[in-house]
């Protein structure tokens, strides 16, 4: 273990090895010792899978474990890794008894005995791979009540807060401690801080046996060391740990007891053993590589080496960014509002043909400042400014040119992977590429993100087996690089893959920002292999700018700091190592954002503290040196930052004003007196400035930029003793991007109602629950009223009662519309954040593919009851009424789910509305009895048009009834139509009431059908039209 590097690249290594032997003979475990640990024999698991072939359906049985035999010993943590789609997951399941026995081949023993599933939950502990948690309940709550259900009374009140205490610190969540857990609709912690909460309240009562599904996922290297380093205390104690992982770094590793690594086949080691083994001559010229990047880094003259294409004016520049929210908190048991800075004065550039990495601590900010720079968080909320190629961009210009790959993977379950990337080449690539080429742009994409094997999987969700974590997020990222977007936003790309996964992942991406793209990505965990991709990371911490910078400049910007990487270390990992300790400590993370800013290293922190301004204003004196500095994207040399400060900040930005961090007097905007010329945005690749205007200058105060070489690199070396004013306050030009969308409206509508029809007909819910609730309810009906053909008053109050009933079945059969929208509304926010179709193509499509089962649903329950029940109705009436009906309700519905923030409030608002909409439909109070305030709701219930539209399809004519009064009591004071004497003198046999005078009696006047039904038509038009202005102007994802 002399070399570290080796060691990394031999495990990633093995994760593209089908079977890494020595000599034909497998690695195996050294400790082996039969009846003790956590035994598991000839363990095989097998699933019967749908896939299509040709067109056709086939069932195919497919092994997911294949006779796994092996031990995990007590005091050792075993990592169960391997590609995403292995079956690390499963194994994990298997293990921990959470597979029905009857389907498991194999066997599990504790200590040489056979445990059973009771036995197993009282022992153990899983945590899940996604966070399960109580969205308002604070972090410190939601611990607290884990150590009392977990711990037993004997601990008293005092020891179970101590010991909730030390975890969180553990854990490194004694910031978040009165913060809300959050969801979709409520702010609260982090993605990693959630990560971390899931993991603690697990392990508080330090269980004998530890099941851990991912639990590094979304955690940045510091904070997934110090959670694998208290899983480790957890080992030492005596328990047993399994848990997978997908891309351990080296320190982690270093922890790792034993490894299971999955593929087509096994092989378990004990890890040091590991290194010495297998590809011996691999790591040798990259671990050199590896020595080299790790040197200081320094060239003659003491310039450190640097990207050297960070040119004002060009790419995505940002300056000044900050951003605040008001947040809940708790203290002293009083909830207070405090205003916290989620990001705080961060200014910098992303250049074409690189890739940004924006990295930090969880709850850093990461994702705040990607959706800043992303046009995601509104502009009356955000603070400073966002530029490409040195213009103002507005959010239209944003969504047009760039793609977001969201952190959460929303996609369809019931899609196959190759439909899914087939839709989005259908609604982003335009009509002028053929399917076929679509189609193999489909083809060469799955087959770079390593999705081949998967290409007729269900991407599948809880409910139903599909692609893997890994293969989820593969495929997430896929359909939003489909269409080569200019501009590329990543939150979390590698999240939850392996590290050859995740390296192909960022390898396509970068092959993306070769081709002149700008691309910034959120990353928690880069690999070494990785890091080699980036051009540039931004480094954050509490929202503020820790380093931006070079990956090979950073060792530089450490030792500058008087914080040397130490020989070995990763030097990314390392600084996160030291934000950690200056965040716990007293003094905080100033010293490392001042030095970053103007090279004031730790003893000068006081002294700059007493006088912001005048320290920056002093720094001008020191222009006169010209002492060589790298440009790094806005990170100078660390000892001559604070000379150069200024000028650099005068050089690269535009305009300041007031922010949290900048006081209002800041110097007034200037360029240097040369700007080179700006490339556009769309389709770039090329970047040969010369084929640009270059903005007019006074070239007679022109001082110019030398450049030094040396051992083949490029720096420079800019002089600033004169500036030229330079002030671009045009907004950046939209007419050469063609049209807006990519394909005309009705081919947005064909290819959305496609897919609507398949996840529809995959998801037999959404259909089937329905029409199952509509036949058995129209059966049980049916044979609780019999026939009602009889011309008698007690048939006529069964036949109001049946048709009352029948108006509030529709609309409460379609309650279940609320989860359906409320489901797929993210991936809505998704896809049209970018422009991918529009909204209305959305609402149409999503009406016109129900539009046949609501025929199916109405026609069925009308022929049902229309026979069983001997109704007078005309059938093809009665089934339109229904029909309508559904749509209307349908509507309704869809336009509450897509105003509430979820389905438990949707429910609450579809069911109070209901009840009114049943109460004032006119059955109970007759619209002249309801009181003139409350008049309005007969108007707007959407029970009462077709309630009307059955009794009058039933009883408009000159049937005659006859009965005694008190079987109509229900009906009131009985009225007489105008029709009724003229009817009566005609009829030959007595009649007491016509079928005219129980529509009269009930105020109901209309002479056909066809006005209720047109009414309830336009209710439903009006909610897919508001359904339709939601979605447009009320659905962006944007932080407020």
């Amino acid at each position: 273990m002399a070399n570290p590097g080796r060691s990394e690249r031999n495990l990633e290594n093995l994760l593209d090895m089908d079977n890494p032997v020595k000599n034909g003979v497998p690695l195996q475990p050294r400790n082996m010792i039969p009846g003790h640990g956590l035994e598991f024999k000839n363990l095989s698991y097998s699933v019967t899978k749908k896939l299509k072939k040709d067109g056709e359906r086939i069932k195919k049985h497919v092994y997911l474990l294949n006779d796994i035999s092996g031990q995990a010993m007590r005091g050792e943590i075993m990592a169960i890794m391997g590609p995403s789609g292995a079956g690390k997951s499963t194994f994990l399941d298997a293990l921990a008894g959470r597979i029905a026995q009857g389907s498991l081949e194999g066997s599990v023993r504790i200590d040489g005995k056979q445990v059973t599933t009771s036995y197993m939950k009282r022992i153990s502990s899983y945590v899940m791979q996604d966070d399960q948690l109580f969205p308002m309940l604070t972090v410190f709550e939601s611990f607290l009540f884990a150590a009392e259900v977990r711990l037993p009374p004997s601990i008293s009140k005092v020891e179970k807060k101590n010991r909730v205490h030390e975890l969180l610190h553990q854990l490194g969540l004694q910031s978040a401690i009165h913060t809300y857990i959050g969801d979709e609709g409520r702010r609260g912690v982090s993605g990693g801080e959630r990560r971390r909460v899931s993991i603690g309240i697990d392990i508080i009562h330090k269980p004998s046996l530890l099941f851990l599904d991912e639990p590094t996922s979304g955690l940045d290297s510091t904070s997934a060391y110090s959670v694998v380093e208290k899983v480790k205390d957890i080992a030492r104690g005596g328990s047993i740990v399994l848990m997978t992982i997908h891309q351990p770094s080296f320190r982690i590793q270093m922890l790792l007891d034993r490894i299971a690594v999955l593929a087509r086949v096994l092989r378990e080691c004990v890890l040091p053993s590991l290194f010495d083994v297998i590809m011996e001559n691999v790591g040798r010229s990259e671990t050199n590589l590896e020595s080299l990047l790790r040197m200081d880094n320094q060239v003659n003259n003491g310039v450190p080496l640097q990207p050297r294409n960070a040119i004002p004016g060009h790419g995505l520049e940002f300056k000044n960014l900050s951003y605040s929210v008001t947040k809940k908190q708790k203290k002293d048991g009083d909830t207070i509002d405090k205003e916290v800075y989620l990001l705080n004065d961060i200014s910098g550039q992303a250049m074409r043909g690189e890739i940004m990495a924006i990295i930090g601590p969880s709850g850093a900010g990461k994702s705040t400042f990607l959706d800043a720079l992303a046009g995601r968080i509104a502009q009356g909320s955000l603070e400073g400014s966002v530029r490409i190629d040195g213009k103002p961009v507005t959010t239209s210009y944003m969504k047009r040119t760039s793609s977001y790959v969201m952190q959460d993977d929303q996609l369809f379950p019931m899609l196959t992977v190759f439909e899914s990337f087939m839709f989005a080449a259908e609604v982003r690539l335009p009509p002028s590429i053929s399917r076929a080429e679509k189609k193999k742009r489909v083809h060469e994409l799955l087959h770079q993100l390593g999705l081949q094997n998967v290409i007729h999987t269900y991407i599948g969700d809880e409910g139903s087996r599909g692609v893997s974590g890994g293969e989820r997020r593969r495929v997430s990222i896929g359909i939003d690089i489909i269409h080569k977007p200019p501009l590329l936003f990543l939150d979390e790309p590698t999240s939850g893959l392996d590290s050859t996964s995740a390296y192909s992942v960022v390898e396509k991406v970068k092959d993306i920002a070769r081709g002149g793209s700008i691309v910034l990505m959120t990353i928690h965990q880069p690999s070494f292999r990785i890091q080699m991709l980036l051009d540039r990371i931004t480094v954050i911490a509490r929202g503020r700018l820790i380093y931006m910078g070079s990956t090979v400049g950073l060792p530089a910007h450490m030792a500058g700091f008087g914080r040397p990487v130490p020989d070995g270390e990763n030097s990314l990992e390392y600084l996160l190592d030291v934000i950690k300790e200056y965040d716990d400590s007293t003094v905080g993370l100033e010293p490392l954002v001042l030095y970053q800013r103007d090279g004031a290293k730790p003893d000068q922190v006081a002294s700059y503290n007493d006088d912001d301004a005048e320290d920056y204003d002093n720094s001008l004196e020191r222009r006169g040196s010209h002492t060589p500095v790298v440009w790094s994207g806005f990170n100078a040399n660390p000892p001559l930052a604070s000379q150069f400060y200024k000028d650099f900040s005068l050089w690269v930005y535009h305009g300041v004003k007031g922010t949290p961090r900048r006081p209002p007097s800041w110097t007034p905007v200037r360029t240097p007196a040369q700007t080179p010329g700006k490339t556009p945005i769309s389709g770039a690749t090329n970047l040969n400035s010369s084929q640009y205007p270059t903005p007019q200058v006074n070239h007679s105060r022109v001082r110019t930029i030398s450049a030094h070489n040396s051992s083949s690199i490029d720096t420079c070396q800019p002089s600033f003793d004169e500036y030229a004013e330079f002030e671009v306050e045009e907004v950046l030009d939209e007419p050469n991007l063609g049209p807006k969308y990519a394909n005309p409206w009705l081919r947005e509508v064909a290819v959305l109602s496609w897919r609507s029809t398949l996840n529809v007909i995959r998801t037999p819910e959404l259909f089937l629950s329905r029409e199952i609730i509509l036949t058995v309810m129209a059966l049980i009906v049916s044979s609780l009223f019999k026939k009602l053909d009889q011309p008698t008053f007690k048939d006529i109050n069964k036949l109001i009662n049946f048709y009352v009933f029948t108006a509030s079945l529709i609309f409460f059969s379609s309650n279940d519309s609320v989860p359906a929208f409320i489901l797929e509304r993210f991936i809505f926010i998704r896809e049209t954040s970018h422009d991918a179709y529009r909204a209305s193509s959305y609402a149409i499509s999503s009406l016109i593919v129900y539009l046949p089962f609501f025929a199916v649903q109405g026609f069925t329950f009308a022929v049902i009851t229309k026979f069983i029940l001997n109704l007078q109705s005309d059938l093809f009436r009665f089934s339109t009424i229904l029909v309508a009906s559904l749509i209307t309700t349908h509507g309704y519905v869809t336009l509450v789910s897509a105003l509430v923030p979820n389905f438990i409030t949707g429910y609450a608002i579809v069911l109070a509305s209901t009840t009114l909409f049943f109460l004032t439909c006119g059955f109970f109070m007759k619209r002249s009895e309801i009181p003139v305030y409350w008049r309005w709701l007969n108007y707007v219930s959407t029970v009462k048009y077709p309630f009307e539209a059955m009794l009058t399809n039933e009883f408009k004519g000159t049937r005659c009834y006859n009965g005694l009064p008190q079987d109509l009591s229900m009906l009131g004071n009985l009225k007489t139509s105008a029709l009724h004497n003229d009817t009566i003198r005609l009829l030959p046999k007595p009649c007491t009431l016509i079928g005219e005078d129980i529509l009269y009696t009930m105020d109901i006047t209309k002479e056909s059908i066809w006005f209720d039904v047109g009414v309830l038509l336009a209710w439903g038009v009006l909610y897919r039209l508001l359904f339709y202005v939601v979605l447009r102007f009320f659905s962006e994802n944007k932080r407020k």
